[in-house]
């Protein structure tokens, strides 16, 4: 593994053997199978799977490299009918929803550490806060409900969910970089804690500065997770708009999903 993801290098199409399985999780992976017709991804169009659970499962390993293989692939043809089904799409969606939600994210994340014992005594380094989400539907402002969420011990996470290792090891070097530059930029910086967001194998991560001077003690979070719920359930979202922070939510106009104040719906 790099030390960086950013060190992974495009998959020359001559490396792939079709005739194996790329999941490091799958039995294929290690041996050639006679006749067996795999699917290509057709995001990078350089590595194979059996079926999509194999490339559910190699996705979070996958994903950086994939990336890089696409912008190398601009000038190539189009895969043949065999492809998989990209996960791009749905991808694509589980980003757009974190990031309209990222305050909200953020906001629970700080109450979390501070029913541990606050931000102050927090070990940062030694934890990740990871957020398990089930698809809802193709709404980005409500596609996805929170399953679970907690603040674990970087060495309990691994136990559980030992293939995403590699990639949190892998972005030491940008997460001590974003913690400089934080502590240098931020008032009253605490630390950076790493998130995971998980969905049916797919892992989206994140760092999140939090300030060592929050609002108010535990007692006054110990409803993070109730909260943080009910708050993803309803779909509302925040945005700055003319220098005023206004609630809205978002719906379909057309073939496009819109964020809209709530002064705007009717």
């Amino acid at each position: 593994m790099q030390s960086s993801l950013n060190d992974i290098q495009p998959i020359s199409l001559k490396n792939v053997n079709p005739k194996k399985c790329c999941s490091h999780t799958c039995p294929r992976s290690t041996h050639l199978v006679p006749g067996q017709q795999l699917l290509r991804c057709s995001g990078c169009k350089a590595v194979s799977y059996c079926d999509r659970q194999c490339q559910r499962d190699a996705w979070a390993l996958h994903k950086s490299a994939c990336k890089l293989q696409r912008n190398a692939n601009s000038s190539m043809p189009e895969a043949s009918n065999t492809t998989l089904p990209s996960l791009d799409p749905l991808f694509d969606l589980l980003k757009y929803f974190i990031n309209l939600h990222k305050p909200t994210f953020s906001e629970a994340t700080l109450s979390c550490i501070i029913t541990k014992g606050g931000p102050k005594t927090f070990d940062f380094r030694g934890h990740v806060m990871f957020f398990g989400l089930q698809y809802r539907n193709d709404n980005p402002g409500t596609a996805f409900a929170v399953s679970f969420a907690d603040c674990l011990p970087i060495g309990t996470l691994y136990l559980q969910l030992p293939h995403i290792k590699d990639v949190l090891q892998a972005s030491e070097e940008k997460y001590n970089s974003v913690a400089e530059f934080d502590k240098a930029t931020m008032e009253h910086f605490a630390g950076l804690i790493r998130v995971v967001f998980e969905f049916d194998g797919c892992f989206y991560f994140q760092n999140i500065p939090i300030r060592d001077n929050p609002q108010g003690d535990a007692a006054d979070h110990v409803n993070w997770l109730l909260e943080l719920k009910l708050s993803v359930d309803s779909g509302l979202v925040g945005k700055e708009v003319g220098g005023k922070y206004q609630m809205g939510k978002v719906i379909k106009q057309g073939e496009r999903w819109k964020w809209m104040p709530l002064s705007g719906l009717s």
